[in-house]
């Protein structure tokens, strides 16, 4: 497997979790009562707009667009991506206690590690020359 096939592999992976993530909390997996309870206490005194489908499902969007330049090798995918992440951090300060089930935990490592990988990787060589636009006679080629 080539560089930017392993490269393009972890942007679609890295895609892969988010959307698992986002959609794990609706899976229909048991918990005791005791966890449950505990589980109900994610976001506690935040922003209750950062879990509503109105804030993650664009959130969501924009990240499967950044996946897609990523992929391409589009130079605004990388900025995308890091924008995204910046939001990431921002809404993080903002959206109150943090309770996570054990999988839902496992997946969100997961998904920093691949992201933190795909933000390193893309911004230095030799994955980094696929991001530029390639001059033949004076001209950027589309």
């Amino acid at each position: 497997m080539t560089r930017v096939r392993a490269f393009q592999s972890l942007v679609i992976a890295s895609a892969l979790l988010h959307v698992i993530w986002v959609v794990l909390p609706f899976a229909p997996i048991e918990y005791s009562r005791d966890v449950s309870h505990l589980l109900e206490l994610d976001g506690h005194d935040g922003l209750p707009i950062l879990k509503h489908p109105i804030f993650y499902v664009p959130f969501m969007v924009v990240k499967l667009a950044a996946t897609l330049g990523l992929f391409l090798f589009v130079p605004w995918g990388r900025l995308l991506l890091v924008a995204v992440l910046l939001l990431g951090v921002v809404t993080t300060l903002l959206g109150g206690v943090a309770v996570i089930a054990p999988l839902d935990h496992l997946v969100l490592s997961m998904l920093y590690l691949s992201e933190g990988a795909i933000l390193a990787i893309s911004f230095t060589a030799p994955i980094a020359t696929y991001f530029k636009p390639h001059v033949t006679n004076g001209r950027a080629d589309d």
